[in-house]
């Protein structure tokens, strides 16, 4: 069980946040120190927008799991993982983007190959850090923002990065459904301290919900219904109702 708890809503299906082309060029010696600079402003700009995410969330959640934020404010002042992009900038000529995607890609890869279940979820962490400097550094990609989406939402995805669950609205979102992601996830983490109901481990997702349609979301059981009929509606309002006294 990732998060209990029952939604019912409108399923917002957001494309996936990995799969985006980034851009690499290659660098003469002269160009490479202005990268650097772009590389640090990056980062510091990275810090403060999870500071600010921090500081809403112990604002308006009573025990946030913080822990999580820090943990990616933490790998932004990591000294090995910051020489490393440097030295791809600086040794090898690529672009900021290039080398954090390349570095990223490396300790991933690590990690994905390791026995411990919870570390090995550290890859998503790890990959929403990445993707936090390349938007830093270019722009976010073009994916349906969650902070975007409706009131009365069902988040469908293949996977829900770390912090763009702590960003969610409580008011606006009623579920979580994807693909990848385990009970031990910093995303399940986030999701169980925000009381949002959480279903992982259902295979295509995103290709299968349609979005906008009728979504029940089961935490307690880790079951979705997409456009319930009368009698899956019925039951589903039964079990709500004896879960919410």
């Amino acid at each position: 069980m990732l998060s209990p708890g029952f939604g019912r809503g409108n399923a917002w299906v957001l494309s996936s946040t990995l799969e985006r082309l980034i851009p690499r060029y290659d660098l003469e010696g002269a160009a490479r120190g202005g990268e650097l600079v772009r590389l640090e402003a990056a980062v510091r700009r990275s810090q403060d927008e999870l500071e600010a995410l921090k500081a809403r969330l112990v604002t308006e959640v009573e025990h946030a799991e913080t822990g999580v934020l820090d943990a990616h404010l933490a790998m932004l002042e990591d000294p090995v993982f910051l020489a490393n992009v440097r030295g791809r900038i600086q040794q090898d000529g690529v672009n900021a983007e290039q080398a954090v995607s390349d570095e990223i890609d490396v300790m991933a890869a690590l990690f994905t190959r390791l026995q411990n279940d919870y570390l090995r979820e550290r890859v998503h962490d790890l990959r929403d850090v990445g993707q936090r400097l390349v938007d830093a550094l270019v722009g976010p990609g073009t994916e349906e923002s969650v902070i975007d989406n409706p009131p009365n939402s069902v988040l469908v995805a293949h996977e829900l990065l770390p912090s763009q669950t702590a960003s969610i609205d409580r008011t606006r979102v009623v579920g979580i459904v994807t693909e990848s992601g385990g009970p031990s996830s910093h995303a399940a983490i986030l999701a169980r301290s925000l009381g949002v109901p959480f279903v992982s481990g259902i295979p295509g997702v995103v290709q299968t919900i349609p979005h906008h349609a009728s979504v029940l979301v089961d935490g307690d059981k880790g079951e979705v219904v997409v456009q319930p009929s009368a009698t899956e509606s019925r039951s589903f309002n039964r079990r709500k109702i004896e879960y919410d006294r």
